[in-house]
């Protein structure tokens, strides 16, 4: 590769608050895209159930707004994972509505790809019967009755759809329910760089600047990767990137400390070295990417 790609997060969740100054610093070292996760089951499955966001629509907005102003400016893309929270249609739909009514106020004109993330039930049953469902952190399979129940189930996407968006050239990717760095990672992926780091890095990037101290997910968070590392720094002058910082951000959310399973495979975090790279700045090299024989896709339904 000829120069490093730089990806900005802008913040850990859509709708929790960008702060300006931080995305302003942010955007001052010329990122090649923004990518923001926009959904969690942290909330539980109450939001997937009814349809609705667990954000407030006019902070949502406010977010939303900040980063197409910039992405508008700069001629950059914008990647959006777990639309609207939880990534169903409805939520998919709410972002489209909240993304449709800033460009009428701005006068703006984006390529834009919507990527939906629900599964229908037909389609669960016959990979039910064909065997290919498998139970995940839960002893049985759900029956086909189980399905039917559901008033709705999500595919957690993996990287391929907002590559595709990508390659045919869109300005913006909202999609439905997805691997949180996914949305983080699809460029320099497409580019060719190193999966392990990629991976890696947009696990660092998805909550924003929770991966610095002191420690907040409402805060931006700078990441580019090169041939042999990547490397990460808050654009918050107040605060910095550590290796203790950045190595906790890598066991956050995670059952296995050296194994993170995702759609298309393992990252294996057994030779990750981290190095304080300057005093803001933190570098990390060694991970490596193990493909599984086949992908999956996480799913996630929600039933009264």
């Amino acid at each position: 590769m000829s120069s490093p790609t730089t990806i900005l997060a802008p913040c850990g969740m859509l709708g929790y608050g960008i702060p300006e100054r931080s995305f302003i610093e942010g955007m001052k070292r010329k990122p090649h895209a923004i990518g923001v996760d926009a959904g969690s089951t942290d909330p539980g499955p109450h939001y997937l159930g009814v349809g609705k966001a667990f954000t407030n629509r006019v902070a949502y907005k406010r977010d939303l707004a900040l980063v197409l102003d910039a992405a508008k400016e700069a001629g950059i893309p914008v990647l959006i994972g777990s639309a609207g929270g939880a990534g169903g249609h409805p939520h998919l739909a709410y972002t489209v509505e909240v993304f449709r009514e800033i460009c009428q106020e701005k006068d703006y004109h984006f390529r834009v790809a919507t990527i939906g993330a629900e599964i229908d039930k037909d389609t669960l049953k016959a990979k039910r019967r064909d065997g290919k469902i498998k139970p995940l952190d839960t002893d049985d399979i759900p029956s086909e009755a189980d399905f039917d129940e559901c008033v709705r189930v999500v595919g957690q996407m993996g990287y391929e759809p907002f590559i595709n968006a990508l390659e045919m050239g869109v300005d913006v990717v909202i999609a439905g329910r997805a691997y949180d760095p996914a949305p983080i990672g699809a460029l320099p992926m497409m580019q060719g760089y190193d999966p392990a780091l990629v991976i890696h890095m947009g696990k660092i990037l998805e909550c924003g600047g929770a991966a610095a101290y002191p420690r907040a997910g409402s805060d931006s968070l700078l990441g580019w990767v090169d041939d042999h590392a990547f490397y990460v720094e808050p654009p918050n002058p107040d605060k910095i990137c550590t290796v203790a910082s950045v190595a906790a951000h890598t066991l956050y959310e995670k059952s296995d400390p050296y194994n993170l399973h995702l759609p298309g495979g393992t990252l294996d975090l057994n030779h990750a070295v981290f190095e304080q790279h300057d005093a803001r700045t933190v570098k990390v090299s060694g991970s490596q990417f193990v493909r599984s024989a086949q992908n999956t896709v996480k799913l996630e339904g929600v039933r009264p």
